[in-house]
């Protein structure tokens, strides 16, 4: 997955982790902000045909994303 950067340049990124889920698709994105940047991460989802959004509440892909890596057949 990749999506537009707003830094007025065109740029884009491309996801470092990639979770599929009945038709919607979770990418994981380096951040770049705080304390330790390299700590920090950028949350996207795309639902089939449509467009990348940021989800409104972060907690609930927070949670996927530690249940998935105690749980690696999720």
């Amino acid at each position: 997955m990749d999506y537009s950067l707003r830094d007025g340049k065109g740029g884009r990124a491309n996801s470092i982790k990639e979770i599929k889920l009945n038709g919607v698709t979770i990418g994981v994105f380096a951040g770049s902000r705080g304390w330790k940047p390299e700590h920090d991460i950028v949350i996207k989802y795309q639902e089939d045909g449509k467009r990348v959004r940021t989800p409104k509440h972060i907690h609930w892909v927070i949670d996927i994303l530690i249940k998935k890596e105690h749980n690696r057949e999720l």
